[in-house]
This record gives C-alpha cells, structure tokens and sequence, in this order.
C-alpha cells in the first residue's frame, strides 16, 4: 500500500519537475534571442538577469 502511494508521489514529482525543466529552456532561449538581438552588448547590470525570470516565473505561478 505504502509502495503504491511512493510511487503516486513520483509521478506527482516528475510532472513537476518536467515543468520547471519546460521554463527554464523557455527562459533561456528568451535570454539568448534578446541577446542576439543586442549583438552581444547585453549587459547583466542592466537588465539583471534574476530579477527578470523571477518575474516570469511568478507571473507563470499565477
């Protein structure tokens, strides 16, 4: 019984973790079209990296 519910709780964690894995290609081929974009001028200070796909992220949590 208890194997059926860890095994339950897996699948719940894969789909999860698949997900976030979905977000992070998304942002990351985001961050790489805006660079290109800026012909390699991107500037960290800027356009803070963290504080744009925290953004994201909590805009796709809601």
């Amino acid at each position: 019984m208890l194997l059926i519910f860890w095994i339950i709780k897996l699948k719940e964690d894969q789909k999860i973790i698949e997900e976030k894995y979905k977000q992070l290609i998304y942002f990351v081929n985001k961050f790489y079209k805006n660079k290109s974009k800026k012909n390699d001028e991107y500037n960290f200070e800027k356009n803070n990296l963290e504080e744009e796909f925290e953004e994201w992220f909590r805009d796709k949590e809601n």
